[in-house]
C-alpha cells in the first residue's frame, strides 16, 4: 500500500510547538452569536488547539462571514468550513470564498467538503450523486485555487471558462465522509480525509479500505492525512460525561435509523429497547437542542459509545486519544459536548490539559 506522507501544511500551519505528532482541533457549530464566536476563537487558540472547523449549516449563520471573524480574531490556528458541500453552494463560489479566507488569514485556511444534508429539503436538494458531486467539486476547486481557468461540464458541477485571482498558496482540500463512495473519492483526490463518529480502530480500518482503494485507483504515491471528527464529553464526573455523550450519540443514531452502517460494520446489534425508542420517535428532527435526544441516552450501551465518541474523565479520554495516536491518526477534531451545568470551554480545557499537555 502507499505510504502515508505528511503534506506540507501539517508543519507549516501548526499553532504551537507540539511535542506530539497529532494535531488537535475543535468543531464549532453555527449557532453562536458573533461576539461569543470571536471570543471563543481567541480562547481556543490561546489554549493551544491547532485549528477550528466551523459548521456550514443552512439557515444559521453564513459560514464564510464567521470564518472571516475567526481569521481576524486569531493569529496562528488553521480554520475552515467543517464541512461545506457541492450542492447548496456552487463549487466555483466555494473556491472564491475559501481563497478569500486564506488570503485574509495569511495562508491558514483549509477547505472541508462533504455530501451535505442540513436544509436540503428546504432548498429542494437531495444527496443523490453526492460522491460524484464531491469528486467534480474537488477537481474544479483545486484547479481554480491553482490559478487555472476552468471549464467543466460534469454530472453535478458546471463551469464555463471560470477563473479567479489567487495571491496565496493553494488551500489543502479535506473530503469528509462515512460512506464508501465518499471515502473512495477522498482517496482519489483529497489532501486530507475526515471521518466522523469513528473511535474504534476496527471501524477505522474498515473505512480506510475505501480510502486506500481510491488512492490505488488514482495511482497516487501517498495516502491523504486522516482526521477523526469525534463528539467529545470530558468531566471529572466520568458518568456525567458518558451520559452526555450518549445523549449526543442519540442524535447520530436517530439521524441514520433504521440502517446504521457503523453498527453493521462492527457486527453490533441495536438493543431491542433502543430500537423501539428510535422507531417510536418518528422522523428525525434536525436541531441543536440536545434535550430532543435525551430519550435515547439510557438505552445506549457502552459498547456503542466506545465505538464512536470520546467520553469520560480526563485520564480516560487521554487514554482513548493515545490509542488513536498510536494508530497513525494525524488529527483529532473534537466537538465539545458539555454535561449539564458546564460549557464548551470546560470540556476543551480538560481535554487540553489531559491530552495536549501530557508528557511524551
Amino acid at each position: 500500500m502507499p505510504t502515508r506522507v505528511p503534506i506540507n501544511w501539517s508543519t507549516r500551519k501548526r499553532s504551537r510547538g507540539s511535542k506530539h505528532l497529532v494535531r488537535h482541533s475543535v468543531l464549532l457549530l453555527s449557532d453562536l452569536p458573533h461576539a461569543e464566536l470571536a471570543d471563543l476563537a481567541r480562547w481556543v487558540e490561546n489554549r493551544g488547539f491547532d485549528g477550528i472547523w466551523y459548521a456550514d449549516e443552512r439557515f444559521y449563520h453564513e459560514p464564510y462571514v464567521r470564518l472571516a471573524a475567526i481569521a481576524m480574531s486569531t493569529e496562528k490556528i488553521f480554520l475552515g468550513p467543517g464541512v461545506t458541500d457541492p450542492k447548496s453552494r456552487h463549487p466555483g463560489l466555494t473556491a472564491s470564498a475559501i481563497n478569500s479566507i486564506n488570503e485574509m488569514s495569511g495562508g491558514r485556511a483549509l477547505l472541508g467538503i462533504g455530501a451535505g444534508k442540513s436544509g436540503f429539503h428546504n432548498l429542494g436538494l437531495t444527496t443523490a450523486r453526492s460522491a460524484v458531486g464531491i469528486k467534480e467539486a474537488v477537481v474544479a476547486i483545486r484547479r481554480l485555487l491553482e490559478g487555472e481557468r476552468v471549464t467543466l461540464d460534469g454530472e453535478v458541477v458546471y463551469l464555463d471558462d471560470a477563473g479567479m485571482r489567487v495571491d496565496s498558496e493553494p488551500v489543502p482540500i479535506c473530503v469528509a465522509g462515512n460512506g464508501p463512495l465518499t471515502l473512495l473519492t477522498a482517496g482519489e483526490g483529497a489532501d486530507i480525509v475526515m471521518i466522523p463518529h469513528c473511535r474504534s480502530l476496527e471501524l477505522l480500518a474498515h473505512k480506510m479500505r475505501s480510502v486506500e482503494e481510491g488512492v490505488e485507483r488514482a495511482g497516487r504515491d501517498s495516502m491523504p492525512e486522516v482526521i477523526l471528527r469525534l463528539d467529545t464529553s470530558v468531566d471529572e464526573d466520568g458518568a456525567a460525561a458518558e451520559h452526555m455523550a450518549k445523549t449526543r450519540l442519540g442524535r447520530t443514531l436517530w439521524a441514520a435509523y433504521p440502517r446504521i452502517p457503523f453498527l453493521e460494520a462492527l457486527d453490533i446489534q441495536l438493543p431491542e429497547e433502543l430500537d423501539r425508542r428510535l422507531h417510536d420517535a418518528g422522523p428525525f428532527q434536525y436541531t441543536f437542542d440536545l434535550t430532543a435526544f435525551e430519550r435515547f441516552a439510557d438505552a445506549i450501551p457502552d459498547e456503542i459509545l466506545a465505538a464512536v465518541c470520546l467520553a469520560g474523565t480526563p485520564s480516560q479520554v487521554a487514554e482513548q486519544v493515545a490509542v488513536l495516536e498510536s494508530a497513525g491518526v494525524n488529527e483529532v477534531n473534537i466537538h465539545p459536548v458539555p454535561p449539564p451545568g458546564k460549557v464548551q470551554e470546560n470540556v476543551m480545557d480538560l481535554y487540553a490539559a489531559a491530552v495536549m499537555s501530557r508528557p511524551d
